[in-house]
C-alpha cells in the first residue's frame, strides 16, 4: 500500500488528536516494517493499516468500520485539494462517482507508479440512482463508504447509500447501491 495513505490517516490522527495521538496510535501498534515515520511515495504492507487501524479502534472503543468510514470522509477532502480538475465547478455527484474508476486508472498511476487500485464497475438504474460495484482483495469497503460520504459532504448533495453485498459476506465484490437527493440551497462544501 503506498505511504500516502498512511501519511491520510496520521493527518486526520493528528488533526483530531494532536501529534501525540498519533505518537501513542503508533507506538501501541506492532507495524511490520516501519517506525510510524511513513513516507508518501513509498510502499508499505497492507497489514501496517489494518494494524493501526485495530489499534485505533482498541484505544478508543469504536468500531473499526466506523473508523474506516471516517477516514474515508476525511481522506475525500485531501483528494479534492490535489487534484481540483476532478471536481471542477457544477459537478454532481452521481457523474462525479460514475469517473472515479477512470480518473484513478489515469491520474493516480500517473502520480504514484506501482499502485493497487481497486476497481470499480457502474450500473445505472435511474437519474437519481447509481450501483458501484467495488472490487479490491483489501476489502477496504468501509473507507469506501467513507469516501463516498466525503462526495456528499464536498457537493453538498444527499447521498443515501446501501452496502447490499460485501466480499467479507463471500461475493465476488462490494455492492453500494446509491441514491440521490436534493443539492443543498446553499451550494456549498461542508468542511
Amino acid at each position: 500500500m503506498k505511504g500516502v495513505i498512511f501519511c491520510l490517516l496520521e493527518k486526520m490522527v493528528v488533526a483530531r488528536g494532536g501529534a501525540p495521538a498519533w505518537e501513542e496510535l503508533v507506538r501501541q501498534t506492532r507495524l511490520k516494517t516501519v517506525d510510524g515515520n511513513f513516507i508518501r511515495p513509498a510502499i508499505y504492507p497492507d497489514e501496517d493499516l489494518y494494524a493501526l487501524m485495530d489499534t485505533a479502534s482498541a484505544l478508543t472503543g469504536k468500531p473499526v468500520g466506523d473508523l474506516y468510514r471516517a477516514f474515508g470522509r476525511a481522506s475525500f477532502f485531501d483528494h479534492a485539494s490535489a487534484y481540483p480538475a476532478s471536481m471542477p465547478p457544477g459537478i454532481r455527484a452521481k457523474p462525479f462517482l460514475m469517473s472515479v474508476d477512470r480518473m484513478m486508472r489515469v491520474e493516480i498511476h500517473k502520480l504514484q507508479p506501482g499502485s493497487h487500485l481497486p476497481y470499480f464497475d457502474y450500473e445505472d438504474p435511474g437519474p437519481d440512482r447509481l450501483v458501484m460495484l467495488y472490487n479490491s482483495p483489501r476489502g477496504l469497503c468501509d473507507f469506501v463508504a467513507g469516501l463516498i460520504d466525503g462526495v456528499s459532504d464536498h457537493l453538498g448533495e444527499e447521498i443515501t447509500q446501501a452496502h447490499t453485498q460485501c466480499r467479507r459476506d463471500g461475493h465476488p465484490h462490494c455492492r453500494f447501491e446509491l441514491r440521490f437527493g436534493a443539492r443543498r440551497p446553499d451550494g456549498l462544501a461542508q468542511a
